[in-house]
Protein backbone atom coordinates (compact mmCIF):
# COMPACT_ATOMS: atom_id res chain seq x y z
CA UNK A 1 0.00 0.00 0.00
CA UNK A 2 1.50 3.29 -1.26
CA UNK A 3 1.99 6.41 1.71
CA UNK A 4 -0.71 8.08 -0.08
CA UNK A 5 -3.41 5.31 0.15
CA UNK A 6 -2.43 5.09 3.75
CA UNK A 7 -3.02 8.41 4.22
CA UNK A 8 -6.09 8.59 2.79
CA UNK A 9 -6.87 5.67 4.70
CA UNK A 10 -6.04 7.34 8.52
CA UNK A 11 -7.84 10.98 7.31
CA UNK A 12 -11.27 9.57 7.75
CA UNK A 13 -10.49 7.12 11.11
CA UNK A 14 -8.44 10.78 12.88
CA UNK A 15 -11.31 12.94 11.64
CA UNK A 16 -14.48 10.26 13.35
CA UNK A 17 -12.51 10.56 16.19
CA UNK A 18 -11.66 14.14 16.56
CA UNK A 19 -15.23 15.45 15.84
CA UNK A 20 -16.73 12.68 17.98
CA UNK A 21 -14.46 13.92 20.99
CA UNK A 22 -15.52 17.48 20.20
CA UNK A 23 -19.21 17.48 20.03
CA UNK A 24 -19.67 15.15 22.87
CA UNK A 25 -18.52 17.90 25.35
CA UNK A 26 -19.22 17.49 29.14
CA UNK A 27 -22.30 16.09 31.13
CA UNK A 28 -24.05 17.14 34.29
CA UNK A 29 -21.97 16.02 37.07
CA UNK A 30 -23.46 13.01 39.14
CA UNK A 31 -23.75 14.74 42.03
CA UNK A 32 -25.81 17.43 40.88
CA UNK A 33 -27.24 15.34 38.60
CA UNK A 34 -28.91 13.47 41.76
CA UNK A 35 -30.44 16.93 43.37
CA UNK A 36 -31.53 18.70 40.00
CA UNK A 37 -32.51 18.32 37.00
CA UNK A 38 -30.61 19.92 33.61
CA UNK A 39 -32.96 23.00 32.63
CA UNK A 40 -34.40 21.81 29.34
CA UNK A 41 -32.72 22.79 26.03
CA UNK A 42 -29.42 24.25 28.35
CA UNK A 43 -26.00 22.98 27.44
CA UNK A 44 -23.19 22.20 29.57
CA UNK A 45 -20.51 24.61 29.57
CA UNK A 46 -18.21 23.56 31.84
CA UNK A 47 -17.90 21.23 34.72
CA UNK A 48 -15.45 20.51 37.90
CA UNK A 49 -15.79 17.93 40.56
CA UNK A 50 -13.75 17.81 43.49
CA UNK A 51 -14.13 16.05 47.11
CA UNK A 52 -15.36 19.79 48.40
CA UNK A 53 -17.13 21.15 45.57
CA UNK A 54 -19.02 19.99 42.28
CA UNK A 55 -20.09 22.88 40.04
CA UNK A 56 -21.74 23.22 36.23
CA UNK A 57 -22.40 25.99 34.23
CA UNK A 58 -24.96 25.64 31.96
CA UNK A 59 -25.98 27.83 28.69
CA UNK A 60 -29.62 28.24 28.95
CA UNK A 61 -29.49 29.84 25.67
CA UNK A 62 -32.16 33.24 25.58
CA UNK A 63 -34.76 31.59 28.26
CA UNK A 64 -35.07 34.53 31.07
CA UNK A 65 -32.98 34.69 33.81
CA UNK A 66 -36.72 34.65 35.51
CA UNK A 67 -37.91 31.49 34.13
CA UNK A 68 -34.22 29.57 34.52
CA UNK A 69 -33.91 30.74 38.27
CA UNK A 70 -37.99 30.04 39.06
CA UNK A 71 -37.46 26.18 37.72
CA UNK A 72 -34.54 25.69 39.74
CA UNK A 73 -35.52 27.36 42.74
CA UNK A 74 -38.54 25.49 42.58
CA UNK A 75 -36.45 22.08 41.90
CA UNK A 76 -34.25 22.97 45.12
CA UNK A 77 -37.52 23.08 47.16
CA UNK A 78 -38.67 20.05 46.17
CA UNK A 79 -35.64 18.35 46.44
CA UNK A 80 -35.25 19.04 50.24
CA UNK A 81 -33.23 22.28 49.92
CA UNK A 82 -33.39 25.32 52.06
CA UNK A 83 -33.22 28.54 51.03
CA UNK A 84 -30.48 30.49 53.14
CA UNK A 85 -30.65 33.56 51.24
CA UNK A 86 -31.94 34.80 47.88
CA UNK A 87 -30.18 37.89 46.08
CA UNK A 88 -31.48 39.83 43.00
CA UNK A 89 -29.81 42.36 40.76
CA UNK A 90 -30.46 43.59 37.64
CA UNK A 91 -28.25 40.94 35.64
CA UNK A 92 -27.59 38.24 38.35
CA UNK A 93 -30.18 36.15 40.47
CA UNK A 94 -28.89 34.22 43.13
CA UNK A 95 -29.67 31.47 45.82
CA UNK A 96 -27.64 30.39 48.36
CA UNK A 97 -28.80 26.73 49.70
CA UNK A 98 -28.38 24.54 52.60
CA UNK A 99 -29.39 20.17 52.96
CA UNK A 100 -28.10 18.15 55.96
CA UNK A 101 -23.87 18.61 55.68
CA UNK A 102 -24.32 20.31 52.23
CA UNK A 103 -24.38 23.86 51.22
CA UNK A 104 -25.62 24.93 47.59
CA UNK A 105 -25.64 27.91 45.40
CA UNK A 106 -27.36 29.02 42.48
CA UNK A 107 -26.42 31.56 40.09
CA UNK A 108 -28.28 32.86 36.91
CA UNK A 109 -27.24 35.54 35.05
CA UNK A 110 -27.63 37.06 31.41
CA UNK A 111 -24.69 38.28 29.60
CA UNK A 112 -24.76 39.37 25.70
CA UNK A 113 -28.52 37.76 25.33
CA UNK A 114 -27.41 34.57 26.42
CA UNK A 115 -28.28 32.88 30.00
CA UNK A 116 -26.39 30.94 31.90
CA UNK A 117 -26.85 29.05 35.57
CA UNK A 118 -24.50 27.91 37.85
CA UNK A 119 -25.26 25.19 39.90
CA UNK A 120 -22.81 24.57 42.66
CA UNK A 121 -22.87 21.87 46.03
CA UNK A 122 -20.58 22.00 48.74
CA UNK A 123 -20.10 19.71 51.04
CA UNK A 124 -18.97 20.83 54.43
Amino acid sequence: MSKTTKKTCLLPLILLFVFSVAFAGPEMPAKIKNEFTQYPGSTVMHTMDSPAMTQVILDCGSGSIDAVFTYYKKKASGSGWVVQMENKSADVYNLMLKKGDKGGMISVGKDGGKTSATLSIITQ
